[in-house]
């Protein structure tokens, strides 16, 4: 009967050390996250880039539209995807803290705000505004299309795309007199545009556009301040 006993006892501790070390072995295993059929890693296939060529300080987008820069069509985001867009709510850049700056001063915007203070200019939006061909030029100031340009054939007379003027932009619209053929033909073809000057109170001539937008507003529901601070 002690030999029956201690047999059974082997026994018992034998089959508890083979399930013991079953399960050591379960917790272990080192199972894979891609299918069998895949032998090596797959290298991922984003590269996130920076591009500080000189085009990147252009102020005309695509490259070919730098050929209207004379033209009252360069001034209008239809033709120009670096121009003023009326339709954006444009945000105001952050601090390194991560905070946003304050609003651009409309009598007082500053160009090239993260320049040295030196390779910054100061304009008056309400009576000195041009529209720029080159954000940071090879001295390190910008090319700024104004009176300048006459020699090179921009019209400079009142309300001339190279005269100092009050900020503006030009609406498209295909719909216009004289504006006809093809969408090609339609895009520097100067019948189809309209020129909307900021401060010109007869645009802002619409009710309240939507809560709490208070006053006559503009065709994008801004009054002439909310207009200026954009």
């Amino acid at each position: 009967m002690k030999r029956s006993l201690q047999w059974y006892g082997c026994l018992l501790c034998s089959t508890l050390m083979l399930l013991t070390g079953g399960n050591s072995l379960a917790q272990t295993m080192d199972l894979k996250d891609l299918p069998l059929s895949v032998r090596t890693n797959i290298p991922p296939n984003l590269i996130v880039t920076m591009d500080d060529s000189g085009s990147m300080a252009w102020g005309f987008m695509p490259d070919v539209r730098f050929a209207g820069w004379r033209e009252v069509y360069y001034r209008s985001s239809h033709y120009n995807k670096m121009y003023y867009d009326p339709s954006v709510t444009y945000a105001t850049p952050n601090k390194s803290t991560g905070e946003p700056l304050n609003d651009a001063n409309f009598t007082d915007a500053i160009h090239g705000y993260f320049y040295a203070g030196a390779s910054q200019i100061r304009t008056n939006l309400s009576t000195d505004f041009t529209a720029i061909f080159d954000h940071y030029y090879n001295d390190s100031t910008p090319d700024i299309l104004g009176a300048e340009e006459a020699g090179l054939g921009c019209a400079t007379g009142p309300g001339d795309p190279c005269d100092p003027q009050p900020a503006y932009f030009y609406n498209f619209d295909g719909s216009n007199n004289n504006c006809t053929g093809t969408a090609d033909d339609k895009l520097d073809d100067v019948d189809c545009y309209d020129k909307v000057v900021i401060t010109d109170a007869g645009q802002y001539n619409l009710g309240a556009c939507g809560t709490g937008v208070p006053g006559l507003v503009n065709i994008n529901c801004r009054t002439m301040t909310q207009e200026q601070t954009n």
